[in-house]
């Protein structure tokens, strides 16, 4: 996913049973909201 978001870049990552905690670096031409949004389809666990 992050392959298609130049300049985006994960620094830190922490998975529990229910959430995920992660801090990442996000460019400014990006909304962070869309960046959210992206993730959240490709992590969606049914």
């Amino acid at each position: 996913m992050l392959k298609s978001l130049p300049g985006c870049e994960i620094i830190e990552c922490n998975i529990q049973i229910d959430h995920i905690h992660i801090v990442m670096i996000i460019p400014p031409s990006y909304p962070v909201s869309e960046i959210v949004g992206r993730m959240k389809l490709k992590l969606q666990v049914n």
